[in-house]
């Protein structure tokens, strides 16, 4: 479920991001954004609020350890035939 994006843009449907074509730019549903104004915008936002914050430095080095990342993996096991729980001791 989600709220208005934008006007015109409601739902409550799974929000889908796609990329262009050309590979340029992220679509969400009619709405268009280059991944170069995608940057200027984050940039931006990240400065403002960086402002609200006197003692950090906005010029500083990124911390070490790069970008955060998470990995998922899951398996399914399909079994035909009849369903039999396990035996669970007591």
């Amino acid at each position: 479920m989600h709220s208005q994006i934008a006007a015109g843009q409601t739902g409550d449907g799974p929000i889908l991001v796609t990329l262009s074509d050309d590979g340029d730019s992220m679509k969400l549903r009619s709405l268009t954004m280059s991944f170069v104004a995608l940057f200027t915008l984050i940039d931006a936002i990240y400065r403002d609020v960086a402002s609200l914050f006197p003692a950090h430095d906005i010029q500083s080095p990124p911390s070490p350890g790069g970008v955060p990342q998470i990995s998922m993996s899951m398996t399914i096991e399909v079994v035909q035939g009849e369903s039999k729980l396990p035996d669970i001791p007591s």
